[in-house]
């Protein structure tokens, strides 16, 4: 399952980056389903996305943008229980740049602003029960 959350690319952009982030599993033969969340008009029924993510999937991938605005949609539509619930079950969890940071209790991002720091720290502690940190992307030392 491949589940695209971000606010600012276009559909273009998200066609190619799907096509790119789930070409080695479409290559093995797995069967994909994908969610656009990041507006309602997109966004599937909370049954619909209940059945994949908790029922159906055995891999969920997320992928990149600005993974503040993914938590906080997924908070919004439920999705984080949703996906908690997987993890548990032992669905595994992945995704690239922001789709892999998500998963972590702090992380390195350009994404947070401080008005929402706070918010984005209990998003972030509901989503992982263990204390971990991700970097997932390097480009230097300072």
């Amino acid at each position: 399952m491949e589940l695209g959350t971000d606010d600012e690319e276009e559909e273009e952009e998200n066609a190619a980056a799907y096509n790119t982030g789930t070409k080695a599993f479409r290559d093995l033969g797995c069967q994909i389903e994908r969610f656009m969340v990041a507006k309602n008009s997109t966004t599937p029924s909370f049954p619909e996305m209940r059945r994949i993510i908790v029922e159906w999937a055995d891999l969920i991938v997320v992928s990149g943008g600005n993974s503040l605005f993914a938590m906080l949609r997924w908070r919004t539509t439920g999705l984080d229980q949703l996906i908690k619930e997987a993890a548990l079950k032992g669905t595994v969890l992945c995704g690239g740049s922001a789709g892999c940071g998500c998963w972590f209790d702090s992380m390195q991002t350009d994404s947070l602003k401080p008005e929402a720091c706070k918010l984005s720290e209990k998003v972030l502690a509901e989503l992982s029960p263990e204390q971990t940190l991700c970097s997932n992307q390097l480009h230097g030392f300072y």
